[in-house]
């Protein structure tokens, strides 16, 4: 109620969520805006729904399968995931569709009643974010046949080897699921003969740093052997560090800002 009066909102108010509703209740937005009858705009555009017949499926199968961000919200228009822009291409290029064999990467885009109208008296980002009609996300993907959507990497997290695009939300996937790794986090390294390749920054799991005390070393190539069975050799990290944290924001989110400008020194 306090929050309430003391920033005047009332039934002609919307509310712009920013604050995260888990971080401290929202500093108990969520009852004032209630208690003032404001509106509020709304984040999600996607959901993966669920498909009954992946019960049957293995639990590594289904969480694969459930991690995937999957189809819009019946409150949105459809999401697209298509070629980004290439060079010499105008700006205003019409958006191209990439081929739902969830292997090609695009860009996610989607529009709707539930994304913003446009930068705050910014027109060239506005243009620059809603080329197509399309709000552009800068969120990578690949679309599966199924027509669910699978987010791959933010395009500034890509690690290009080689010339190969690697993703390292993919990476980081395939990294925890070694059994002694609690957290890992990956960013790409200057590597001379492929222009970048994969570091992997990792938690080891507290009942499993006893057996890696004094021979990280080890552990190093125990985890590339276990990189190798499951991602492409250019995606394979090519260096390791064993670390006891991870910088992270207020909320949680790791830094891998933080991380590149460690990486720089290297």
């Amino acid at each position: 109620m306090a929050n309430a009066y003391e920033t005047g909102m009332n039934h002609e108010s919307t509310y712009l969520w920013i604050l995260p509703m888990f971080h401290a209740s929202g500093w108990t937005f969520p009852w004032a805006i209630t208690f003032a009858a404001s509106a509020q705009t709304y984040g999600p555009s996607t959901k993966c729904y669920y498909q009954p017949h992946w019960t049957s499926l293995s639990l590594e199968e289904r969480a694969k399968l459930i991690a995937r961000q999957g189809h819009s919200f019946a409150t949105a228009e459809d999401a697209r995931v298509v070629f980004q822009l290439q060079d010499g291409e105008p700006a205003d290029a019409p958006l191209r569709d990439v081929p739902k064999d969830g292997k090609t990467m695009g860009e996610v885009v989607f529009r709707g009643n539930i994304v913003m109208k446009e930068y705050f008296k910014d027109p060239e980002a506005t243009r620059k974010a809603f080329r197509g009609g399309y709000f552009n996300t800068g969120d990578l993907a690949v679309w599966h046949p199924d027509g669910y959507i699978a987010v791959q990497d933010r395009s500034k997290d890509i690690i290009i080897s080689g010339g190969e695009n690697a993703s390292s939300l993919a990476i980081e996937q395939e990294l925890a699921s070694h059994p002694d790794v609690l957290e890992v986090s990956v960013v790409a390294r200057a590597h001379a003969k492929w222009g970048e390749r994969p570091m992997a920054f990792v938690i080891l799991h507290p009942q499993k740093a006893a057996k890696w005390k004094g021979r990280h070393a080890e552990f190093e190539q125990d985890l590339k052997k276990h990189a190798r069975s499951r991602l492409p050799g250019f995606a394979c990290p090519e260096w390791v560090s064993v670390v006891d944290e991870l910088p992270k924001t207020s909320t949680g989110k790791i830094q891998k800002v933080q991380l590149r400008k460690l990486v720089a020194k290297l």
